[in-house]
């Protein structure tokens, strides 16, 4: 699905990451559904005459819709989200899959880092629920989704990536950790 497009901005879907494979999914179930509107709303007479026909393809709808909301993971947390939720109190566990140097270097605050190749011989050292939030960033976003899946597969119902990863972060000049020391607004 690279390159698909859609006329809502925040729907264009770039399926290099998971943020993106979940807008496309979210601009696929929105053409389903008008599809399946459209076919619906052709009226009653219409409907029974032509359901021979459609029924196929409208059972069809149904189970794409239905397979397009178990692809799609909670939605990408933007970076001004978490801002605000960890402000409110209401953070959710904070995952950092980097290399430990890296995360050494810089981080978000309160996060707790275990490196993507270590995630599933470590996954006991998260202590939380399999309910409980839990929102994954690297630096691109491409080890933040491996993560994710790692964690669906372990059933971690409510993971999610940060959306942009720490670059968006850094671009929007967040605070990081750095040493031990929060440094804020620092761009890398």
């Amino acid at each position: 699905m690279p390159g698909l497009k859609s006329s809502e901005p925040h729907q264009a879907a770039r399926t290099d990451d998971h943020g993106g494979r979940w807008r496309a999914v979210v601009a696929i179930k929105g053409i389903l559904i008008k599809t399946l509107m459209r076919i619906m709303g052709s009226g009653c007479r219409t409907a029974t005459r032509k359901s021979g026909r459609h029924g196929g393809l409208l059972a069809v709808l149904l189970m794409l819709a239905g397979v397009g909301m178990a692809i799609a993971a909670d939605a990408p947390l933007s970076p001004t989200q978490l801002v605000e939720r960890q402000q409110a109190g209401q953070a959710p566990l904070l995952l950092d899959v980097r290399h430990t140097d890296e995360y050494r270097a810089d981080h978000i605050a309160g996060a707790l880092n275990i490196p993507v190749e270590e995630l599933g011989s470590r996954a006991g050292a998260l202590g939380v629920p399999h309910d409980r939030e839990i929102v994954v960033y690297c630096v691109s976003g491409r080890r933040a989704a491996r993560a994710l899946e790692t964690l669906q597969s372990m059933g971690y119902s409510h993971a999610r990536v940060l959306d942009g990863s720490l670059n968006a972060w850094r671009d929007q000049h967040l605070p990081l950790v750095h040493d031990g020391v929060a440094a804020a607004g620092q761009s890398h």
